[in-house]
């Protein structure tokens, strides 16, 4: 009982509950109709959102001990495929650069290779047939690392710089060409393409052509290891995770930071015509029912024409929502990261804030698909107790080895657990419970030897066993 009660305690003082703070601030009848769509909140953490109707833009900010204000800086995620977008289409109406023509007269690295034929509207369109990440990028070491691995809220691509991704396409496959498939890959070599169109780089062309122009000032690419922003990024069971940042992915959205003041100019210049490249908003020819703008995403929704775009992080969720027509847009931040349907949400969050919808929605939805992670911690747990019902009393080796993994599968369940969803107080009871199992092996095994002769792979699995603990340590440290 006593290690159940540790447990309990643990679980109270370690495990977030990760919802949408009971605070708003700024226009409240906007932080009502978000609240609306939010429903219970699940995994949001706090959030910054703005709406400019009429001319007139209003923001507020839903939390609890945090809340964003308009200057707080978020990462934004794959919004900046926007500024991409925009970008080739200024380009094209400067006679840099042409959308059907192939990306190897400007990329001569790639001439005679698939990637090379691609098209600049191929790649704007997401219908290259390049995959979302070139195959080498996740065959690294460094993708595996404590700081790199996605599933553990890690940043996969940082320190590959342009050079180097440009030299992965050269082996990169095509498949389903001529098909829509979101590709980062694609959008990243796009990027870089029209900076290379317009003489340039793509960090210069972007602060020259579109965020001094409009004045967003306070909008930057982290090429280099950041500070984390003002919003600092959660993933969606609330554990706080490290920036993305990196060279060559910046087109396609891994490295920008902005603010809600910013993001609200762009989305004022979209909507009256004056930002450059505005016209990545209108339709390109594609399949019925998949018309897309450059880089933009299309959708009609209760009769609206809605232009948009979301983005997301590892600890970041964004959306960007515009009806031209109207002269509405509507943006959310979220300092929270991905939870099953979590993205929907912010999602559907931005659409109805355009369309001026207040239908509720259910939220954030638990799906099975998010407890392969805990299933592989439970899977750690288990050489403990299994080995309380042999009769034969473990060695002290043994039992110092199924306690390490032991602690390392709890650990693993703590931070991938789906909080959200779940009362923190079952990782209390499995950890109590896990406690009493180490407590019982260790009196087990008090009066035996260290180790057995010929026992010794003991040792091997006790410093993987101790290795893992660490690994998932240092991912969250």
């Amino acid at each position: 009982m006593a290690c159940l009660v540790v447990g309990v305690l643990a679980a109270v003082a370690i495990i977030p509950r990760p919802v949408l703070g009971p605070r708003d601030s700024g226009d409240l009848r906007l932080a009502a109709d978000a609240r609306t769509v939010a429903g219970d909140g699940r995994g949001l953490g706090s959030l910054a959102i703005a709406r400019i109707a009429n001319g007139r833009v209003s923001t507020a900010a839903i939390g609890d001990g945090f809340l964003p204000g308009p200057d707080t800086s978020f990462e934004l995620g794959s919004v900046t495929k926007t500024f991409t977008g925009n970008l080739l289409a200024d380009a094209v109406e400067r006679g840099e650069i042409e959308l059907d023509a192939p990306v190897e007269r400007w990329m001569p690295e790639l001439v005679g290779t698939p990637a090379g034929s691609l098209t600049p509207l191929e790649l704007a369109t997401h219908t290259s047939g390049l995959p979302s990440l070139p195959p080498q990028l996740v065959t690294r070491p460094d993708f595996y690392a404590p700081d790199g691995l996605p599933m553990l809220g890690g940043n996969p691509y940082r320190g590959v710089d342009t050079a180097t991704m440009i030299n992965w396409l050269r082996d990169v496959p095509l498949s389903g060409r001529g098909q829509r498939a979101y590709s980062n890959l694609g959008m990243s070599l796009l990027g870089h393409t029209v900076a290379r169109a317009a003489g340039s780089d793509y960090p210069t062309l972007l602060r020259q052509r579109l965020l001094d122009p409009l004045g967003m000032t306070a909008t930057s690419l982290a090429l280099d290891e950041p500070a984390a922003p003002a919003a600092r990024p959660h993933t969606a069971p609330g554990w706080g995770v490290g920036p993305w940042w990196g060279e060559a992915f910046a087109p396609a959205g891994t490295s920008t930071r902005t603010t809600l003041a910013d993001l609200t100019r762009y989305a004022r210049a979209l909507l009256d015509g004056t930002a450059p490249g505005a016209a990545a908003m209108d339709p390109v020819d594609g399949p019925i029912g998949e018309e897309a703008g450059l880089a933009w995403q299309l959708a009609e929704v209760n009769g609206a024409a809605v232009v948009w775009h979301n983005g997301a992080t590892a600890g970041t969720r964004t959306m960007l929502a515009l009806d031209r027509q109207r002269g509405v847009a509507a943006i959310v931040f979220s300092d929270h990261g991905a939870a099953p349907d979590q993205d929907a949400t912010i999602d559907l969050m931005g659409i109805r804030l355009v369309t001026g919808s207040t239908e509720p929605s259910n939220g954030p939805r638990f799906t099975i698909g998010g407890l392969v992670p805990v299933a592989i911690g439970l899977i750690f747990l288990t050489p403990l107790f299994l080995g309380l019902l042999r009769r034969r009393p473990p060695t002290r080796l043994a039992a110092v080895d199924v306690s390490a993994w032991a602690a390392a599968g709890l650990t693993l369940v703590a931070l991938t657990g789906p909080w959200q969803f779940v009362p923190g107080i079952a990782w209390g009871v499995i950890a109590g419970v896990t406690l009493a199992a180490v407590v019982a092996t260790a009196r087990r095994a008090a009066a035996g030897r260290w180790i057995d002769r010929g026992a010794w792979f003991g040792v091997p699995s006790l410093l993987i066993g101790l290795a893992a603990l660490g690994y998932l340590l240092l991912a969250f440290g």
